[in-house]
């Protein structure tokens, strides 16, 4: 997988590329991913990761065909760190399907207070 982005200010594209795998590979079924990007803490070698699997990727609402509601927690020694997504097929999409998005994810208790709208204007620097 590839995450890639625009820098807001200068216009200069980045990428990283990355792995998913299932946190339980018995149960393809549920949306439980270990990730982990080159470079990273999680990025060791696949017994490492193996040794980690804990599902640090989870896929907590989808419709399938427009959006998906991605969620993480990471414990750090005595707090936590969440992470929440709301992740488009569409780069512009239509209200309804955020509003669809974000309720699902209200009724879940997620921190949707905590979320920041990424601005799609100027990404033609995208390849």
């Amino acid at each position: 997988m590839k995450n890639e982005q625009v820098n807001e200010w200068f216009g200069n594209y980045y990428f990283v590329e990355g792995s998913a795998s299932f946190a339980d590979p018995a149960n393809t079924n549920k949306g439980e991913l270990v990730v982990s990007f080159a470079g990273t803490p999680s990025s060791g070698d696949a017994g490492t990761r193996a040794a980690a699997a804990n599902a640090n990727y989870i896929v907590v609402d989808t419709d399938y065909t427009s959006y998906s509601v991605v969620y993480s927690c990471t414990k750090l020694f005595f707090a936590r760190k969440e992470s929440l997504w709301i992740l488009t097929r569409d780069q512009k999409p239509d209200q309804s399907v955020i509003d669809t998005a974000y309720g699902k994810a209200r009724d879940l208790g997620l921190p949707v207070s905590s979320l920041k709208v990424t601005n799609q204007d100027g990404c033609s620097a995208l390849p």
